[in-house]
């Protein structure tokens, strides 16, 4: 647990995830049955890797990239970038950790212009994280993977 407090803390952590976790829907389910879903991955579960994602947090700024699968309710376009991407300054920040369950909870709102989230995750004392992004313009949807420590450069 030493561990997870000091990385946490240090607020200079990487995860990378292994898998999505859309949300279900009847159009989901077409594209399931459709086969367009790659080898191990259903509905419920998208393996993502090598798949490059990321969500960092660098000090005061949290930056991301998630892959997106699932419905678009409003805004995007056909040339646009469909994953979740932002950069900058998380607002509402909450950092807790949870002593019962053993794990810590972090919580905030960000924007990247054109489109809201508040994102919500947890890492738990092996480093496993669970994250859920709630966007203004999509359903929302889960990433499983793991966090790791972001490495000083030597100069």
């Amino acid at each position: 647990m030493q561990k997870l407090t000091n990385l946490v803390e240090s607020k200079s952590f990487e995860i990378e995830s292994n898998w999505a976790r859309p949300s279900s829907t009847t159009s989901m389910n077409y594209i399931a049955q459709s086969g367009l879903l790659g080898n191990g991955s259903s509905v419920s579960r998208i393996d993502l890797i090598g798949n490059a994602n990321y969500l960092k947090f660098e000090g005061d700024s949290v930056s991301a990239d998630l892959p997106y699968y699932g419905e678009r309710q409003s805004g995007g376009g056909y040339n646009s970038d469909q994953s979740i991407t932002f950069e900058g300054e998380p607002k509402d920040l909450v950092i807790e950790k949870n002593e019962k369950k053993n794990f810590y909870n972090i919580e905030f709102s960000i924007s990247n212009g054109t489109e809201s989230f508040q994102v919500s995750i947890k890492i738990f004392p092996n480093l496993k994280t669970d994250i859920f992004v709630n966007s203004s313009h999509r359903l929302g949807i889960n990433y499983g993977g793991r966090a790791e420590a972001i490495e000083e450069e030597i100069k």
